[in-house]
């Protein structure tokens, strides 16, 4: 099971660069999410709400991996339960600020 707490684009990409960064990032998550689990939250300047509590990363942005059913798109902060364990954290804002 993976967690990926925020950085999955680089902040202020616009563009051409932002729609390559978000292919590079599909074909990526979709390979890891074919082999395990993959929970991803948004961080800092990617393409969701800007103030805490984010919304997930649509999943229309990730035209490969939205598919599997291993990869789920969730809010910032992250709440989940993991085999049994309660799991809680966030992506770094609340430290950063």
């Amino acid at each position: 099971h993976l967690i990926i707490c925020g950085g999955t684009l680089t902040a202020g990409l616009t563009g051409a660069c932002l729609k390559q960064a978000l292919k590079e990032a599909d074909e990526s998550l979709a390979k890891l999410a074919y082999t395990l689990r993959v929970d991803l939250m948004p961080g800092r300047g990617e393409p969701t709400s800007l103030s805490l509590p984010q919304l997930p990363l649509h999943p229309h942005l990730f035209h490969r991996v939205k598919d599997c059913k291993d990869f789920r798109s969730f809010g910032n902060p992250y709440d989940s339960q993991i085999q049994g364990m309660n799991v809680l954290g966030h992506s770094g804002q609340p430290v950063e600020d």
